[in-house]
């Protein structure tokens, strides 16, 4: 059985310095081991193999933090790119002469809340429009305790997000709070 050599793994993240970075950012027991070896030249094979670390245990410690990482940075370019297909919808709605008007409008329609989806689905688009683009953790919580707060002050109980099934009490969704 072939084993990859983990100066080629390193190679595929982007180099040597690449790979050290992982570790660093990392920051497990194995990793820091790894690390302690880092100004040597030799290969990151062999600087495993002399501090006694599994390469495939150093490799699968600093997988996990790289895919958060991934994520964070696909989530913030799905963020940033909100505004413009919100726009780009928006467009082809008010174009009237476009086939897809129709269809932009029942999409605009349904995220205002003005319609509903079909069976349980729910369509949901939301967009902080605060200037910096994120509410600070302060507003959140304010913003969060007006919400639950019903007339005198009483908390109230509140629709969940989760989809309600057809025939479920409508009350949830007219959007009536019982008094808790």
């Amino acid at each position: 059985m072939h084993q990859t050599s983990l100066d080629a793994i390193a190679n595929a993240l982007g180099g040597r310095n690449a790979f050290f970075d992982a570790c660093r950012q990392a920051n497990t027991e194995i990793t820091r081991s790894f690390l302690a070896l880092e100004s040597s030249a030799d290969s990151l094979q062999d600087l495993c193999t002399r501090a006694s670390i599994n390469a495939t245990e150093l490799v699968g410690s600093i997988m996990g933090p790289l895919i958060m990482q991934s994520n964070n940075v696909a989530l913030m370019r799905s963020a940033l790119s909100r505004p413009a297909v919100m726009q780009s919808n928006i467009d082809i709605a008010l174009d009237t002469d476009d086939p897809r008007s129709l269809e932009a409008q029942v999409i605009q329609l349904k995220i205002a809340g003005f319609l509903k989806g079909e069976g349980t689905q729910v369509v949901s688009f939301t967009q902080n429009v605060q200037g910096t683009g994120l509410m600070s953790f302060e507003d959140a919580a304010h913003a969060s305790i007006e919400s639950v707060k019903g007339g005198g002050g009483l908390a109230r109980q509140l629709p969940t997000s989760e989809p309600t099934p057809a025939g479920a009490d409508s009350s949830i969704l007219d959007g009536e709070a019982e008094d808790v």
